[in-house]
């Protein structure tokens, strides 16, 4: 397993819902524990040790799950914070829209600020835009368009 399987990995149990981790965990267990229990049995030992190896097998099992699924380092955040802009942005009319409406129809809890951040760490991908709402300028997202000819990069005209 490399490192984009574990991301990979965690994303899903980041994004999956909680009854479903916990049918999968049922049946997961079982099958990650049945090498321990061979193990134990093979060194003969008494079935009150099998039983606290198990708890605290489980005690495991529980805390890394909890460490996956509740925290969210602050670069895979961006991460797939870029990549639901992307979709959203390439479903658009022009691909772009403005804060605003990213926050609508992506998340609600991205600032001006994490968008502006979202930016600045991606400039291949993203660019700022203005955008003409209800008579007046707002401040905006759009889709950097790569000339293929060019090494530089182009923001997709508004």
């Amino acid at each position: 397993m490399d490192l984009k399987d574990a991301r990979t990995v965690r994303d899903l149990i980041h994004e999956i819902y909680v009854i479903d981790l916990i049918i999968i965990s049922l049946i997961l267990v079982p099958i990650l524990f049945a090498p321990w229990l061979i193990t134990l049995n093979s060194l003969a030992v008494e079935n009150s040790l099998k039983t606290t190896a198990f708890i605290v097998f489980i005690l495991f099992y529980i805390i890394g799950i909890l460490i996956m699924k509740l925290v969210d380092p602050p670069e895979e955040k961006q991460r797939r914070a870029v990549r639901h802009i992307i979709v959203r942005l390439n479903k658009m009319d022009g691909n772009r829209a403005s804060f605003n409406r990213i926050r609508s129809t992506v998340n609600k809890e991205y600032d001006d600020a994490f968008l502006r951040k979202l930016i600045d760490i991606n400039p291949g991908v993203l660019g700022t835009v203005s955008i003409r709402s209800a008579g007046s300028h707002v401040e905006g997202i759009t889709l950097v368009k790569e000339d293929l000819g060019d090494s530089e990069q182009k923001v997709a005209s508004t």
